[in-house]
């Protein structure tokens, strides 16, 4: 018998049900609702009684029909934009309280994720596109996401607070003053984005440019006359935006003066990044946040994903002029050290993708000062931002690279004490192994080349293989490992043996 899931998505514009069968993944209904929270949002700074009430109203009619299909258990996401409400915690009360659903924040990172998650299950020729250059332009109603891959490798991802509607409420504040809104908006968003035109010119080999997003209605329904959209489509429809009036534009589209204001920063966005990157083909996927909720479940796709998080990593590192050859080596210790010591660490092999993203990014706080770089680093890592990393997570990479240079979580107590007690073992195992696989290079000339583990009784013991001198990592790892026992309650030993000993 088949089994039905659901989820439920709530964005700025509109609330989506999905109900599912689970191991097809296969869609058999979708229920949506619009409401106008992200107008709330953008024009008053939090959301209305109104709209409170127009939400449950909404929800309450997804409850009907999950009850048609007798399904108890369901998701509910509610999308980064929303979380910007001043009185968001109170809403999702008042939602709770009166409708019995409550939901899981997605931040940015997680949410446009899943968007690519979307846009790769469901778009055939997604993988291909990718091996020749794609630019993913993700338009959310309050920001949008540039994704850049080349050769089917992330190259680049910038996310920017340029979204439609939230450029909608600047240009109504200031309509009064101005004559044309087409000039006022496209030189409000070069003022924000220029800064990127030299990085993606630089790029070359981008054929393609696919958008997608939270809420593009009234940009489907302005292509909808074009079966397949081309560049010199959306050059015609870009000069008749452009150049007329906006009652005559309105009223030949067919679309309202408020998708008409919505229309035209989307449609800017993508022309500036069709004449930045001289893409040739133009696509459009009509999946969403749900799909892309749904397709999570294939792990195949999620592995991916990770690999595109490692890859942007990496380049992080190579930007801030990080030692490759010393991250290469550390995380492969900590790789090691992690995998052989799960019997004691009982982690997941989520927390060890955490680990390996903080060994690449320990360093970066050098570019800004050698002195205290771990300092340097963490708050730089609190400030980026990475698809497929949530706030959470963020947070407890930030945390191990602050403590994997003298500083440990024992010695900075009142910096700690705020975070909860389970993000805090998580915290402390990761980087007591980060600690110990640091000290292993210490003299950055990976004189180690192999590394051995083996737990016995209440030790753990490190056989260090190397053909060189290694009094240095020696010191540094005797002075390392206390906060390692103290951690795993386990006394810790190693040994050197010279390779070229045993030849």
């Amino acid at each position: 018998m088949a089994i039905e899931c659901s989820i439920i998505t709530i964005s700025s514009q509109i609330m989506t049900l999905k109900i599912y069968e689970s191991k097809t993944r296969v869609i058999e209904e979708t229920l949506q609702f619009r409401v106008s929270i992200g107008h709330d949002i953008y024009h008053a700074g939090l959301i209305e009684l109104t709209t409170l009430k127009e939400m449950c109203r909404g929800l309450d009619g997804f409850r009907i029909k999950l009850e048609e299909f007798a399904i108890q258990d369901m998701l509910v996401f509610a999308t980064a934009s929303i979380r910007e409400a001043e009185n968001a915690l109170y809403v999702k009360d008042y939602v709770f309280n009166r409708t019995g659903f409550s939901w899981y924040w997605l931040d940015n990172a997680e949410e446009r994720q899943y968007h690519q998650l979307a846009v790769a299950e469901h778009v055939p020729n997604y993988q291909e596109w990718l091996k020749e250059g794609a630019l993913l332009v993700d338009i959310g109603s309050g920001s949008i996401q540039l994704t850049m891959y080349q050769r089917e490798e992330l190259v680049f991802s910038q996310h920017l607070k340029l979204g439609p509607l939230r450029i909608q409420e600047v240009v109504t504040r200031m309509e009064n003053q101005i004559d044309r809104h087409q000039d006022l908006i496209e030189d409000y968003i070069l003022s924000k984005i220029e800064s990127l035109q030299p990085t993606i010119e630089s790029t070359k080999h981008v054929k393609h440019l696919i958008v997608f997003g939270t809420d593009l209605k009234a940009f489907n329904q302005l292509f909808q006359a074009y079966e397949q959209l081309t560049v010199d489509h959306f050059h015609e429809v870009y000069t008749q935006l452009h150049e007329k009036e906006p009652r005559a534009f309105t009223t030949e589209f067919q679309v309202s003066r408020a998708e008409y204001l919505q229309l035209l920063p989307s449609v800017i966005i993508l022309k500036l990044m069709l004449q930045w990157t001289n893409a040739s083909q133009l696509h459009r996927s009509g999946s969403d946040l749900c799909d892309g909720l749904i397709a999570a479940q294939n792990e195949r796709a999620l592995l991916a994903f990770e690999q595109d998080l490692m890859t942007a990593v990496w380049r992080i590192a190579e930007r801030f002029q990080c030692s490759k050859l010393n991250n290469d080596a550390v995380l492969r210790y900590a790789t090691r050290l992690f995998d052989q010591t799960r019997d004691i660490h009982k982690l997941s092999n989520r927390e060890r993708l955490l680990l390996q993203v903080a060994c690449v990014l320990r360093n970066i706080g050098n570019l800004v000062s050698m002195n205290h770089h771990y300092l340097h680093s963490y708050y730089l890592i609190n400030e980026m931002e990475v698809i497929g990393l949530s706030n959470k997570e963020k947070q407890i990479i930030a945390h191990c690279v602050r403590y994997h240079s003298s500083l440990t979580p024992l010695n900075d107590p009142l910096h700690i004490q705020a975070l909860p007690e389970k993000q805090l073992v998580i915290i402390a195992k990761l980087t007591a192994i980060l600690r110990i696989s640091d000290a292993l290079d210490d003299s950055r000339q990976q004189k180690i080349t192999r590394l051995n583990v083996t737990i016995a009784k209440q030790n753990v013991h490190l056989d260090l293989y190397s053909n060189d001198e290694i009094t240095l990592e020696s010191w540094v790892l005797a002075t390392k490992a206390s906060y390692f026992e103290s951690v795993f309650g386990m006394n810790f030993t190693f040994k050197e043996i010279r390779s070229n000993a045993l030849a």
